[in-house]
């Protein structure tokens, strides 16, 4: 559930004028890694990556019972010019997503979304990237990591029974060997969403003492994105008074999540990918290669689908030396994956996929094998965002979802596939069947009960949801807001996921309004974009 950027105005380099007004406390040695900075309970600033001050917050595992230990969690700050504006905490989505990373290279996306003249705060929630606890499943050994994520986490077949049952053996893998090595530490069930909530509970409340006021009187600001919906409805349900704004983006059905393995995701993925096919007729064979003079949309994406089911037969062999590029062979699973992806950013993605769709009808792989290759390059060595993801998910579900027979894995796989044909056989591997093996449970006190929702908020919440996103659907933000009294829904018709990169001013117009002083759209405001 990452979010995709459409609106390449927003990216770049920021300049240096917005300087932190408080003072560095490090001396003001410019800190590049957040191993150079010192843990502490207090938000202690130090400036970071040239245009940004970092801390390292010290937190409990558990709140609820201080003695247990405690973590450390990686805040980045890009301050206004105003030493008291609000704090809007970020997450860019996942569960895996780095705030810290997103808050570097997408700066202008929120100051265009919601002004700039407020402080910007990503952190990496627990088990993610530079904080704590650890849920690295090869610690040390990056390598076999990736080696073992390349096979787990490929889409499921189920073009036969054995190579179902390959699938099927092969999600209870990555829960045994990762409940053995996480047990080392035994820190990993604190990694958990009603974890993550508390944490920016606590963060708001130090905020509050830098400024002078009382911190039980402190409320969130918040941006959530895609899970970040998720983490941003379980904070309301968990502290309904204690909401200033919160703006969620890309909304997940959070009982689906908490509970059933994602059931409800796939609505509208196989709406959104038969764009590329709408689009490539009315661009004609000049514009869009896979054209060929067809007289349809409906043609194109027949013969779309017939080439992807080629490759079940007939997979390709790609192994050309002058492209760089290690010999490989080209799968259904490999091209369904490329697509899946695209459908999360389609004005950006679909050219990509006009070359790659015409390649392999033609019976050439060259440009599937390097976006497949360019896939597996995109996560360092040092990262695990897919581990993060799955185990994150897999705490929250905490054992309420489980295929663990292969009759109801079966069963669990022909409803994916029946909901999409382009994202069953990858929500089928990452998250839902992944965790039957996963014996990592939250303590008490963070296991999340019910389903997230509040007969009243001290804030109203704003959901905005666009008609075709492939693994958000508008109607999981339409439930949703119906869970949370006061809320509203903004409906925008594009494609792809979130709108957090969608260059919209009236859109804008009204996350501005909002964050200025909670003025909530009418109901049923819809937006159209013309791309």
């Amino acid at each position: 559930m990452r979010t995709p950027m459409f609106c390449t105005a927003a990216a770049g380099v920021l300049s240096i004028a917005s300087a932190s007004p408080l003072k560095p406390r490090n001396n003001g040695t410019m800190v590049y890694e957040f191993t150079d900075l010192t843990p502490s309970p207090e938000l202690n600033w130090a400036p970071c990556y040239d245009n940004f001050t970092c801390a390292y917050l010290e937190v409990p595992l558990d709140y609820a019972n201080s003695s247990i230990g405690t973590t450390n969690i990686a805040f980045i700050k890009k301050w206004s010019q105003n030493s008291s504006a609000e704090d809007i905490l970020v997450n860019p989505g996942g569960p895996g997503g780095s705030g810290v990373g997103y808050i570097m290279a997408n700066l202008e996306v929120l100051e265009t979304k919601f002004g700039p003249q407020y402080n910007y705060v990503g952190f990496d929630p627990r088990g993610v990237s530079r904080s704590g606890p650890s849920l690295d499943c090869f610690p040390g050994f990056p390598i076999a990591r990736n080696i073992f994520d390349a096979e787990m986490f490929t889409a499921v077949d189920d073009s036969t029974e054995s190579s179902l049952a390959k699938s099927f053996q092969r999600s209870a893998a990555f829960g045994k060997w990762c409940t053995e090595v996480l047990a080392i530490n035994g820190t990993a069930q604190y990694a958990g969403t009603v974890a993550v909530a508390n944490d920016m509970l606590h963060y708001i409340e130090l905020r509050a003492k830098e400024l002078g006021h009382p911190p039980e009187e402190a409320k969130l600001w918040y941006y959530g994105m895609s899970y970040g919906s998720v983490l941003g409805a379980t904070y309301a349900a968990l502290f309904p008074n204690r909401i200033g704004r919160l703006v969620i983006d890309g909304v997940v059905d959070s009982e689906d999540y908490y509970y059933n393995g994602w059931r409800t995701a796939l609505e509208t993925t196989d709406e959104d990918m038969k764009t590329f096919y709408k689009y490539c007729y009315e661009a004609g064979p000049e514009l869009c290669l896979f054209h060929q003079n067809a007289t349809s949309p409906e043609e194109l994406e027949k013969r779309a689908i017939a080439t992807l089911e080629s490759l079940k037969k007939s997979p390709i062999v790609f192994a050309d030396p002058a492209t760089g590029v290690a010999p490989v062979i080209v799968t259904w699973q490999d091209v369904i994956a490329i697509a899946f992806s695209i459908s999360y950013s389609p004005i950006s993605g679909f050219p990509g996929w006009d070359l790659v769709l015409t390649g392999l009808e033609k019976g050439n792989a060259t440009l599937a094998a390097i976006s497949t290759m360019k896939a597996q390059i995109l996560v360092p060595p040092t990262e695990n965002f897919q581990d993060s993801r799955t185990l994150i998910a897999c705490i929250d579900n905490a054992g309420r979802f489980n295929t663990s027979t292969f009759e109801t894995y079966e069963e669990h796989i022909e409803y994916l596939f029946n909901q999409s044909y382009y994202g069953g056989p990858i929500i089928g591997s990452i998250v839902g069947p992944a965790c039957r093996s996963v014996n990592i449970y939250p303590p008490e006190s963070q296991l999340f009960k019910g389903i997230p929702s509040a007969n009243k908020t001290s804030n109203p919440i704003l959901f905005i949801g666009n008609k075709l996103d492939p693994i958000t659907p508008l109607s999981s933000a339409k439930k949703m807001s119906s869970l949370f009294a006061g809320s509203e829904v903004i409906t925008v018709d594009a494609v792809g996921h979130t709108t957090s990169g969608l260059c919209s001013k009236c859109l804008d117009k009204y996350t501005m309004a909002y964050m200025a002083d909670a003025t909530l759209p009418p109901p049923n405001t819809v937006f159209w974009l013309q791309y």
